[in-house]
C-alpha cells in the first residue's frame, strides 16, 4: 500500500508492505497494535492496525490516543466481509486520513501526526483488554528561535545600545526532533560560552546556550544573531542585534593662556566626542560661579578678575537598553594671563548715586555725565548719546565730564561711555546708563492737530492714541475719552475704552449720524497733560488739495514743476487730477498722480510748447467723487533755445493748400452735426467754453487721461474684525517711536476698506 499526504508543510510519501506489519499473531488473549513506522515528520502519515483475537465477536475494533483521548469504533454490522457488507467509523477527526477493514477482526486507520502520540486498541465490547501501546514519534523540523539579551527578548531585528566593556548575557533557545544544533554569529574575541545544554518537552529536544559578550570599539555596528537547525538541514535565524557600543567622550589636555584685558577670549574646549556625542559640555572658572555651557569659552570683554584657572568639563550620559544608565565626566584645566588695561570704574549723572544705571531728570533740566576709568596708562575716554554720536573725547585720562544743558524730550535714552588704552585688545571696556527725561504725554508722531476721520454709517469705529514713550514707567498714564464735553467710560455700551501702557484705544459701535461728532482724549503722567482731538466724519469727497502752485524756477520751455499738500481723502485711497490747457483753446489735458502718504507733493508736467501760456488747476478724486476744484493758475514756458524757421510756400501753393483746407472743413462741420445728434454731450465738472469758431455749448476734449489707481487699503493684518482703525501717516516722526509693543499689535485688516487708517 502507498500513501501519499499533502500538508501546509511537505508532502509524505510512504509504503506499507506486509512486511512491516509485523509482530502479527492470531489468537492472542489480547489484542495486537502494529505501526507502519515508528518515527515520522511533524503532519507525517502512520497506518495503525489493529489485529482482534480469533475468537472475538461483534466485529468492533476501538482505537485509544493517549489515555485515551479520542476513540474509533468499527462496528460488524456496518462492515464489508465480502462484496455485499460496507465498513463504517462512529466518528471523524481532523487528523484522521483514512480507515479500513481488512475483515471482522481486522481493522486499519491512518492519522496525520503533529506530536509524539502513544496508541492502543481493544476488541469487541471488551474495552478493559488492549493492546500494548504503540510509540509515535513525531520528527519537527526548527520553526522557532528564540534570543535573549540579559532579561530583554530580542522579537526582532533591533539596534540596540550598550555601555562599552560592560558585560552583557545573551542566551539561544530552539526546541525541534531531532535535537538542534545552535551556533552563533558574534567577534570570537568578545564572547565566552558558558553553557550548551538539551532539555526534553512533550516529545521535543530543546536546545540553549548561553555566553557571556563583552562589547567594544571594535564590535560597533556589528550584527548578533543565532542560528538553530537539525538534520534536515533546514537552518532557522535569530533576529538580528545590531550593535551600538556607547562610550564617553575625553577632553585632551590645554596649554596656558595669556591675553591682554579687554580683548575677546575665545578657546574651545578639544573634545573627542563619544557615543552618543551630543555631550554636555561645560567651562567654568576657579571661586566663581560663572559657567559656559558650550565648547566655545568666549569673554567678549577679559577683565582683570578674569585672570584664574579655567575648566572645562564634558559629560556624556548614556542610556544603554539593557542596564542602569551611566553618567561619564572628563575634564582638563588651563590658566588665564590677563595683562592690565583700561576699566570704566563708574559712570553716572550729575553724581547722583553713581552705581545706578538709570537717572531721572526733569525736562529743561541740565544733565552732567561723569565717567571714572582705571587704567595704565590713563585711558582715552569717550561718551556717546543715545544716537550714537559721540559728545565727549577725552585723551589720556581717566575722567570725562560733559554736561547736557536744557535736556527734552529727545535727550532721553542711552549713554555709553567707552574707554581704551595700549593694552586694550579687541572692545574697549564700556559702560552704560540710561537718562529719563521726564516730560508731560506727547503724540508719538509729533502731530498735535485735528484728526479728522472719516466712516461708513453702522459699522464699528476705533480711535487710537499713543503718547510718545518717554521711558518712564509707562503705566503711570492715564487716559479720559470725551465726546464733546461729555466723559465716556465702559460703562456705556454704545463706547469701549481701552488702554495699555503708551496707547488708549476708542471703539464707537454702530456709528450713526449722532456719533459724527469731535472727539477729546486727555493723557496725563505724573508730570503734565495733554489733549489731544478728532473729527469723527461719515464718508465723503476728499477736500480739494492744499497750497496748490507753480514752482516758477521750475518752468522750461516744455516742462513744469507743480507743488501742492494733499487735504484730507474723505476716508478712502484718493489721487490728483491736474488739469491745464494752452490759453485761448478749449482742449484741457489731465495728468493723475497718486496719493504717495507725504505731507508735500511734487509733479512735473512735461512736453508743453514753448513761449506759451498755460492754465491749470487740479482737484482730488476718490471712489466717493471728486473735491472742489483749486484756484486756477496762469504761467507761461519759456522760449526754445533754437527758433524753427517756418518753409514759405509759393502762390500755387497756397492756392492747393487753400483748397484742401475749405474741404476738409466741410467734412468735419458735416461730421460734427451727425455725431451731436447720435450722442448725449454733458459738460465735465469744468465750464464749457465757447470760441470763434463753435457758438454752441460744446464738451470740452481731455487728452492724455490717465486711471487712477485706487488701492483698496493701505494696511494690512488688523487684528479686531469689523473695526475701523485710524492712525495718523507720519512717517518722519513714526521713525522716533520706542515704544511699539500696542503698534505691532493693532493693525488694519486688509478686507476693511471704508475708511483712512490714522496713528497718532
Amino acid at each position: 500500500m502507498v500513501i501519499n499526504v499533502e500538508n501546509r508543510h511537505r508532502t509524505f510519501v510512504f509504503a506499507i508492505s506486509a512486511t512491516a506489519l509485523v509482530g502479527i499473531v492470531f489468537g492472542d488473549v489480547k489484542p495486537v497494535l502494529q505501526i507502519s513506522q515508528t518515527e515520522v515528520w511533524e503532519f507525517g502519515n502512520v497506518t495503525l492496525r489493529c489485529s482482534c483475537p480469533k475468537y472475538s465477536t461483534f466485529g468492533i475494533a476501538t482505537f485509544y490516543r493517549g489515555n485515551p483521548l479520542y476513540e474509533y469504533k468499527y462496528t460488524y454490522l456496518d462492515m464489508i466481509l465480502f462484496s455485499n457488507k460496507t465498513c463504517a467509523i462512529s466518528q471523524t477527526h481532523s487528523f484522521l486520513e483514512d480507515f479500513k477493514c481488512l475483515d471482522n477482526i481486522t481493522f486499519e486507520i491512518t492519522i496525520s501526526l503533529r506530536r509524539q502520540e502513544n496508541w492502543t486498541c481493544s476488541c469487541g465490547l471488551d474495552v478493559n483488554t488492549k493492546s500494548d501501546p504503540a510509540v509515535i514519534y513525531v520528527n519537527v523540523p526548527v520553526e522557532n528561535i528564540n534570543l535573549k539579551m540579559d532579561t530583554y527578548n530580542i522579537a526582532e531585528d533591533i539596534t540596540i545600545q550598550i555601555l562599552n566593556s560592560s558585560n552583557i548575557t545573551l542566551e539561544c533557545s530552539s526546541c525541534a526532533r531531532p535535537e538542534p544544533n545552535i551556533t552563533w554569529n558574534i567577534p570570537a574575541y568578545s564572547t565566552e560560552i558558558i553553557l550548551n545544554s538539551t532539555t526534553s518537552i512533550n516529545g521535543l529536544f530543546c536546545s540553549h546556550s548561553m555566553l557571556y559578550y563583552k562589547p567594544t570599539l571594535e564590535s560597533q555596528d556589528q550584527q548578533i544573531y543565532c542560528t538553530a537547525s537539525n538534520k534536515n538541514n533546514e537552518q532557522h535565524i535569530s533576529p538580528r542585534i545590531t550593535t551600538d557600543v556607547l562610550y564617553p567622550a575625553v577632553v585632551n589636555p590645554i596649554h596656558d593662556i595669556s591675553i591682554a584685558e579687554g580683548s575677546q577670549l575665545e578657546t574651545f574646549c578639544p573634545v573627542i566626542n563619544g557615543n552618543p556625542s551630543d555631550s554636555t559640555v561645560l567651562w567654568s572658572r576657579l571661586n566663581d560661579e560663572h559657567r559656559w555651557n558650550s565648547r566655545l569659552l568666549l569673554i567678549k570683554n577679559v577683565s582683570r578678575t578674569d585672570d584664574t584657572d579655567y575648566t572645562c568639563s564634558v559629560i556624556t550620559h548614556m542610556f544603554p537598553t539593557i542596564g542602569s544608565s551611566l553618567k561619564v565626566e572628563s575634564k582638563t584645566s588651563f590658566h588665564l594671563n590677563v595683562f592690565f588695561s583700561s576699566e570704566i570704574k563708574t559712570f553716572s549723572v550729575s553724581k547722583i548715586n553713581i552705581f545706578k544705571r538709570t537717572f531721572v531728570i526733569n525736562e529743561r533740566e541740565n544733565a552732567s555725565f561723569e565717567c571714572i576709568a582705571e587704567a595704565n596708562p590713563p585711558s582715552d575716554l569717550t561718551i556717546e548719546n543715545q544716537r550714537g554720536d559721540i559728545i565727549l573725547m577725552v585723551p589720556k585720562s581717566n575722567i570725562a565730564r560733559n554736561t547736557l544743558h536744557n535736556a527734552s524730550y529727545v535727550d532721553a535714552g542711552e549713554y555709553i561711555c567707552t574707554g581704551w588704552n595700549n593694552y586694550t585688545r579687541g572692545l574697549p571696556t564700556k559702560s552704560m546708563l540710561t537718562l529719563i527725561v521726564r516730560t508731560k504725554p506727547k503724540p508719538s508722531s509729533g502731530d498735535t492737530s485735528v484728526t479728522k476721520v472719516a466712516t461708513d454709517m453702522h459699522v464699528d469705529v476705533t480711535l487710537i492714541f499713543t503718547t510718545w514713550n518717554y521711558l518712564d514707567n509707562p503705566n503711570k498714564t492715564v487716559f479720559n475719552w470725551f465726546k464733546g464735553n461729555i466723559s465716556l467710560s465702559d460703562d456705556d455700551s454704545k463706547y469701549t475704552v481701552h488702554s495699555n501702557e503708551l496707547q488708549t484705544n476708542l471703539t464707537i459701535r454702530n456709528t450713526t449720524k449722532q456719533d459724527l461728532e469731535i472727539y477729546k482724549v486727555n493723557v496725563q503722567n505724573s508730570f503734565g497733560i495733554y489733549s489731544h482731538y478728532y473729527e469723527l466724519k461719515s464718508k465723503d469727497k476728499p477736500d480739494p488739495p492744499i497750497d496748490f502752485k507753480v514752482l516758477n524756477d521750475s518752468i522750461t520751455a516744455t516742462s513744469v514743476t507743480l507743488a501742492w499738500g494733499p487735504g484730507f481723502n474723505g476716508g478712502a485711497t484718493q489721487a490728483f487730477v491736474i488739469m491745464f490747457r494752452m490759453k485761448h483753446t478749449n482742449i484741457w489735458r489731465n495728468k493723475s498722480v497718486e496719493d504717495n502718504g507725504a505731507k508735500q507733493m511734487n509733479y512735473t508736467l512735461h512736453d508743453l510748447n514753448s513761449s506759451q501760456e498755460y492754465e491749470i488747476e487740479m482737484f482730488a478724486e476718490n471712489i466717493n467723487g471728486d473735491s472742489t476744484g483749486t484756484e486756477r493758475i496762469l504761467f507761461k514756458t519759456k522760449a526754445a533755445l533754437t527758433s524753427q524757421v517756418k518753409p514759405q510756400l509759393d502762390d500755387s501753393s497756397g492756392i492747393l493748400a487753400g483748397s484742401v483746407s475749405s474741404v476738409i472743413l466741410v467734412a468735419v462741420i458735416v461730421g460734427f452735426v451727425f455725431f451731436f445728434h447720435k450722442r448725449n454731450w454733458r459738460c465735465s465738472r469744468f465750464k464749457c467754453l465757447k470760441s470763434d469758431i463753435i457758438e454752441s455749448p460744446v464738451a470740452p476734449e481731455y487728452i492724455d487721461l490717465d486711471e487712477s489707481r485706487r488701492e483698496i487699503n493701505i494696511y494690512n493684518n488688523f487684528d479686531v474684525p469689523s473695526v475701523s482703525t485710524y492712525e495718523q501717516l507720519d512717517t518722519a516722526a513714526q521713525g522716533s517711536t520706542t515704544y511699539t509693543e500696542l503698534k505691532d499689535r493693532m493693525t488694519l485688516n486688509t478686507e476693511t476698506s471704508d475708511y483712512v487708517n490714522v496713528r497718532i
